[in-house]
């Protein structure tokens, strides 16, 4: 019962980021939705990093590979909230959006 129930809850979430993504990307644009996005992300992550400090592992390499999948990430949202924006949500929202 417990899996349901999570289940349920999962899709209700994805089902009211998709909406509130597509209504939004309508509104004021694919990037200025991104933007927020990844200005919310940003402070609700900083603190957290700044208390956990720099990890002992972490050279240029690691760095390398973090920004990379940085730019992926926001490439692939930009593409998401752009196909939302000229879309329909039913055809769109299938494609998972992870931010």
């Amino acid at each position: 019962m417990i899996a349901v129930l999570g289940g349920l809850g999962a899709a209700v979430c994805w089902a009211g980021a998709s909406l509130s993504a597509a209504q939004a990307s309508r509104l004021i644009g694919a990037s200025a939705v991104l933007s927020w996005v990844m200005l919310v992300g940003f402070a609700v992550v900083a603190p957290l990093i700044v208390a956990s400090g720099i990890p002992a592992g972490l050279g240029g390499r690691e760095l390398a590979w973090i920004a990379a999948a940085g730019a992926g990430n926001v490439a692939g949202l930009l593409c998401s909230y752009e196909a939302m924006r000229i879309g329909r949500v039913s055809l769109v929202a299938p494609i998972p959006i992870i931010g």
